[in-house]
């Protein structure tokens, strides 16, 4: 199918993080000068596309947040607003819910439709339904090769890298032998059993700043306490606690003056991944590094490789109640792999 002038619909509704998985099949098709269309969550999904893709490719992206069509009459809205916009084809990201997919991509009146399989795949005009176990990024571009017989080299794909803006939010540390170090303990509420617990990057953070290190806390708005829980007591020039204070472009911006990102899987490691050479140390048990993790050459990933992980999955995403996966992480090990 030619890419060009066309309009392709791109549905992707999960966080932050797959919205990053999600960026070189996106940079794909703008670069075959095609507009699109994106169905995001909220407008922070959007900043990161913004922030990333650069002006060129943006100019030819018009977003839609699909938390602002609540309710069944917000989704006659949202199928409405789809409608009025001609789209010639309509495809997904990997790991959204497929007949959810397949009906929104029916009702949208797209020309052109392709699904991942499901019981509704009859909806589509044709079907991606074999995917190898390999990472988000590489699902995502195979999506797009299959929808446009782009030919892609797929191995070689790299997510964009990010620019910072001269507006830099961290000091260097007095030593030049120390580092900066940032801490993301958060994980969203709902999948908060995929978190290190408080109490350990308490103890690492108390470490670090013994040993002379800066350490930065990042997180989103609704996270305050656990930066709060953390910094308590500790100098502010030694521990700098933003988590709830920054934009994603501001966030961007930290991370790369930092030397090291120390993260649960969340929105905030994958946009370590986008910023080049910051060595992140990720925590994992439920989920999968190779497929969900940062997609990154400078990730370092601790997980205890237990027989029960990792168990994420859809219908399985709060977790067990016990994540030892997790708890069971030693702060001594994530220090060594940290100042390593």
């Amino acid at each position: 199918m030619k890419l060009a002038g066309n309009t392709i619909h791109v549905f992707n509704t999960h966080g932050i993080g797959d919205v990053i998985m999600s960026l070189p099949m996106l940079k794909n098709i703008l670069s075959r000068e095609a507009r699109v269309l994106l169905t995001v969550k909220g407008k922070a999904e959007a900043e990161v596309v913004a922030c990333t893709l650069g002006k060129n490719f943006c100019e030819r992206i018009e977003y839609i947040y699909f938390s602002d069509f609540n309710g069944f009459g917000g989704k006659l809205r949202y199928f409405k607003l789809l409608r009025s916009h001609d789209i010639d084809l309509s495809i997904t990201a990997t790991g959204i819910h497929m007949d959810k997919y397949n009906l929104m991509a029916f009702l949208s009146g797209a020309t052109q439709r392709v699904g991942l399989g499901g019981k509704l795949a009859f909806l589509n005009h044709k079907n991606l339904t074999q995917f190898e176990n390999i990472h988000k990024v590489r699902k995502n571009l195979e999506i797009v090769d299959f929808s446009f017989d782009l030919d892609l080299d797929i191995e070689f794909e790299q997510l964009p890298s990010y620019q910072a803006d001269h507006f830099y939010i961290c000091e260097s540390p007095a030593l030049p032998h120390c580092k900066v170090i940032a801490l993301a303990p958060s994980s969203g509420e709902l999948e908060s059993h995929k978190r290190w617990p408080l109490g350990n990057y308490r103890k690492l953070t108390e470490r670090l700043v013994e040993k002379g290190h800066m350490v930065i806390l990042l997180g989103g708005p609704g996270e305050e306490e656990l930066g709060d829980y953390i910094s308590r007591g500790l100098s502010p020039d030694k521990v700098k606690n933003y988590i709830g204070k920054l934009s994603i472009q501001q966030s961007l911006d930290c991370m790369h003056e930092c030397d090291v990102l120390v993260a649960n899987c969340n929105g905030l490691s994958h946009m370590g991944s986008l910023i080049p050479d910051l060595k992140i140390v990720g925590l994992f048990g439920p989920t999968n590094p190779s497929i969900t993790g940062p997609y990154s050459k400078d990730l370092t990933p601790i997980r205890l490789g237990l027989d029960c992980s990792p168990c994420y999955r859809r219908g399985y995403i709060q977790g067990c109640g016990d994540p030892v996966c997790m708890q069971d992480i030693d702060v001594d090990l994530v220090e060594s792999k940290t100042l390593s």
